[in-house]
């Protein structure tokens, strides 16, 4: 029965993974493409590398600068602007009689009980493709 459990919480966080590495991919291919990988015509050795480096390295790094982002967001840097828009959009709203507008420290404390999500997937799969990047920029470089 507990192994059940076990089951079913890892398998969103595998899903969370393949979903960040499905969406680097196509990022990854897109660069690629870009750079004529896939054109049918006679490429180098060297432009190969050096369209593989591109391509991963541009998703690698919109997925680590992304998962940077949501990582300073969770631990709060942004609850500020977020408190103010979500107060602009209470004063457009009609109140009870009797109601209190939330104060900050009410909004924090409420945050604070919601958790936090996991994000560290964005983290991981970007620094592979990071590192994957890296390879193909040493074996390019190898070649001259």
């Amino acid at each position: 029965m507990e192994k059940e459990k076990k089951e079913r919480k890892n398998h969103p966080l595998l899903l969370r993974y393949l979903i960040s590495f499905a969406v680097a991919a196509l990022m990854a291919l897109g660069v690629m493409s870009i750079r004529g990988l896939f054109s049918g015509e006679e490429m180098s050795l060297y432009d190969t590398y050096k369209a593989l480096c591109d391509g991963f390295f541009v998703a690698g790094i919109l997925m680590l600068c992304f998962g940077c982002i949501v990582f300073v967001a969770q631990e709060g840097a942004f609850d500020a602007l977020r408190f103010v828009g979500h107060s602009l959009i209470g004063l457009l709203k009609k109140r009870r009689p009797g109601e209190k507008s939330e104060t900050y420290a009410d909004y924090k404390e409420k945050l604070a009980k919601k958790g936090k999500g996991k994000f560290f997937y964005m983290i991981i799969v970007g620094a592979v493709f990071v590192a994957v990047a890296a390879i193909f920029l040493l074996l390019s470089e190898s070649l001259l």
